[in-house]
């Protein structure tokens, strides 16, 4: 008993909690409802995948910049529950057990690729990032019907993403991050 309770107080246990804490944060944002029914993404597996990464980016990328031990300890840990939720995903989905690391491996590339991209994009010109933004979401955005209202969730991202970017850093790995609300684009009269 003394063991498990000297194992919830250590520093790796605090960081773990942390990090559960963070990515439910991240979870429920990339979930809300005003995603599916106001901005309209699809609701399908990719849909919801793509989602996740665009949340789950901002953070990733505050906590990779501020260069220091814990903070890349957040970043990797985030990084982690997020390939441990995806296995998990495809595992409930009955994908088989030796395609979950191909599709994993997939998964890994789609986060790099984005964040590659969402890195060029947010160190450009503020000027051109809404476009730059919405055709990010044009040739990432799995929506093979076009119903998403990119210019709004372009919106909402770039203004959660320097949100996230102006959130005191203690902060952000306290509390969580802190996303813009969700404005749709009003429609033509």
């Amino acid at each position: 008993m003394f063991k498990r309770l000297m194992s919830a107080l250590s520093p790796a246990s605090a960081l773990n909690a942390q990090r559960q804490r963070l990515y439910g944060r991240v979870v429920a944002q990339a979930r809300s409802a005003e995603l599916y029914s106001e901005m309209r993404v699809p609701d399908t597996f990719d849909g919801r995948l793509s989602m996740m990464i665009l949340h789950l980016y901002p953070i990733h990328r505050r906590f990779r910049l501020a260069g220091d031990k814990k903070s890349g300890q957040l970043s990797q840990g985030l990084f982690d529950a997020f390939f441990e939720d995806m296995d998990a995903a495809l595992r409930e989905a009955a994908v088989g057990d030796q395609a979950v690391p191909k599709r994993l491996a997939k998964v890994t590339r789609v986060f790099y690729g984005h964040a590659k991209a969402l890195d060029v994009l947010m160190d450009g010109a503020a000027a051109a990032r809404q476009e730059a933004m919405e055709a990010f979401l044009a040739s990432n955005l799995i929506d093979p019907d076009e119903t998403a209202d990119r210019a709004a969730l372009g919106r909402y991202l770039l203004a959660s993403y320097d949100t996230i970017e102006a959130q005191p850093l203690r902060e952000l790995a306290g509390v969580g991050p802190t996303y813009a609300p969700f404005v749709p684009t009003p429609e033509a009269v």
